[in-house]
């Protein structure tokens, strides 16, 4: 499913599936790099969480249950879904992933 995904992204995004790396952090997962997250949120819209405080097994959780690209960092996680943001606005961002299926 992941690479499904992935592979969409890309081709909306006018990327060579060889250059994967430019846009994803590894091919077993949907989190972006940097390039990924300025590239996608040039072109669709985003919520960006700031000090989400969120810890390295939250990270593990958060790459586990996504079904959609996100880029998360030390002070910032970005979604692109606006049902995902909401949830994670509403229940934190801990609460979000912790009740995420």
């Amino acid at each position: 499913m992941v690479n499904a995904i992935q592979e969409k992204v890309l081709e909306k995004l006018n990327v060579p599936q060889d250059r994967f790396k430019e846009i994803f952090l590894n091919a077993k997962t949907l989190r972006l790099t940097r390039n990924g997250r300025n590239r996608l949120a040039r072109k669709y819209d985003s919520w960006q969480f700031n000090d989400h405080q969120l810890k390295s097994g939250d990270t593990l959780d958060l790459q586990r249950k996504m079904t959609f690209p996100y880029f998360i960092d030390a002070k910032m996680l970005v979604l692109f879904t606006e049902r995902d943001a909401f949830m994670a606005k509403m229940a934190g961002a801990k609460g979000w992933i912790d009740g995420k299926s």
